[in-house]
């Protein structure tokens, strides 16, 4: 959905809060904490979630690889 299609429905009706201060988080470690990108569709409801690209390498550090 990052590209501005909803895949589940078609519509181009897709926000995100990219922009938005401050996005919701999610413990990563005890004493750390990611911030989370949302694209949700206006039409469906259909939602997508990313962390953002600066919290990727504190992930591989911290994360079990499955």
């Amino acid at each position: 959905m990052k590209s501005d299609k909803c895949p589940k429905c078609g519509a181009t009706e897709v926000y995100t809060n990219i922009n938005v201060s401050p996005k919701p988080i999610i413990p990563i470690s005890t004493m750390g904490k990611a911030k989370i990108v949302h694209y949700v569709c206006a039409e469906c409801g259909y939602t997508e979630m990313y962390f953002a690209e600066e919290y990727l390498g504190k992930i591989k550090q911290k994360w079990e690889k499955v």
